[in-house]
């Protein structure tokens, strides 16, 4: 798009903004809250077998990022608890929890009466679960604890919930969101109902952003919508933050030059940068930038594995025969990440691929 003006006031994240508004506005399905949402029909139908007889068993939602892994915990609120739903979910970010401990609980209004200098991160979490578990549903049975980014917990905090979750069990419900469900220890998954939320559809996609088009007044033609899609592989988490992004830049009508600029602007640096340094031989900085992704990104190494995809088929200069054994290797590596529990090790053998195989004189196998 050659003219770029002023863009729109944007106020808020979209992906937060529009998470209740998209539920109450897709209509797909015939049952209250669960029909607004037409993914993962199976799912649905099984979770709302349980909320119609007011019952929940603890679960395990797994699943790439942007699946609706989120939506479909705070759907399930709303089913149960109605106008209370609020009262009777307690969200805790795992990543935040652990990532960035106490500077994190310091900082967080939420967490804040549970911090204390002299104690460690796990047993200030031990404290904030036991007292969310602990207090009295409002007008229910029982109240819900999700811990988001459950890949992120740590071992002796998964062997602490596992107590608890006996502990608990005639009053509070555990729901465990996960990129990594081998992450998740078996003492965990074995207590809970485990359900695979599978990449959106694209038509799925479409819906969400055609939907956040129409409040916000955002002119976007299909060319755009069918980019954005096609840069969401799935992910509607970041189909619309992208969709967000060029909003926020372009006054007139998007289209698919404007998304892909956009998606291009905000791809994350250092996953470029680890194939670089692989592409040119480096293993040791590809090893150490996948680290930094894994650790401060928290990408799932599905979503590496995808980037590093992208970039194997849009580099200049390489034989397709190259190519060709570099996509091979890829597709091992995807099987033994589903299979095995350390996705950082298949990952570094790719990259080791990738050094020794584009390395090399663009001549020779």
């Amino acid at each position: 798009m050659s003219e770029k003006e002023e863009g729109r006031p944007i106020t808020g994240l979209w992906i937060e903004k529009y998470r209740s508004v998209l539920l109450e506005n897709i209509s797909n399905f015939n049952s209250k809250i669960f029909s607004d949402m037409p993914y993962h029909r199976n799912i649905i139908c099984r979770l709302k077998s349980y909320t119609d007889n007011g019952s929940l068993p603890n679960l395990v939602l797994y699943g790439r990022n942007g699946s609706g892994k989120t939506s479909v915990v705070y759907a399930v609120a709303r089913e149960l608890y109605g106008d209370n739903y609020e009262a009777n979910l307690t969200h805790i970010s795992a990543s935040d929890f652990f990532y960035q401990g106490k500077k994190y609980l310091a900082s967080t209004d939420r967490f804040k009466r549970f911090y204390d200098d002299r104690k460690s991160v796990i047993k200030m979490f031990k404290d904030a679960v036991n007292e969310y578990a602990a207090l009295a549903p409002i007008n229910a049975n029982f109240k819900i604890i999700f811990f988001d980014d459950a890949e992120s917990l740590t071992y002796e905090s998964q062997q602490a919930l596992r107590r608890m979750m006996e502990r608990y069990s005639h009053t509070c419900r555990f729901i465990f969101s996960t990129t990594q469900i081998t992450r998740l220890i078996p003492p965990i998954r074995s207590r809970c109902v485990n359900l695979h939320l599978r990449r959106l559809t694209d038509h799925s996609i479409k819906e969400v952003l055609t939907i956040i088009a129409e409040e916000e007044s955002v002119r976007i033609n299909e060319e755009g919508l069918s980019a954005l899609t096609y840069l969401s592989k799935g992910d509607a988490e970041y189909a619309v933050n992208v969709f967000q992004a060029a909003a926020s830049k372009y006054k007139k009508e998007i289209n698919s030059e404007a998304a892909f600029e956009v998606a291009e602007r905000i791809k994350i640096k250092e996953t470029g940068q680890m194939i670089q340094n692989a592409l040119s031989g480096d293993f040791k900085r590809a090893i150490t930038t996948l680290d930094q992704i894994v650790v401060d990104k928290g990408l799932s190494g599905e979503e590496i594995l995808e980037r590093i995809r992208d970039e194997v088929l849009y580099s200049s200069g390489q034989t397709d025969r190259r190519t060709a054994v570099i996509l091979k290797k890829m597709g091992e590596v995807d099987i033994n990440m589903k299979e095995g529990s350390n996705e950082r090790i298949h990952l570094q053998a790719l990259l080791s691929q990738i050094c020794a195989d584009y390395s090399k004189p663009s001549g020779t196998r």
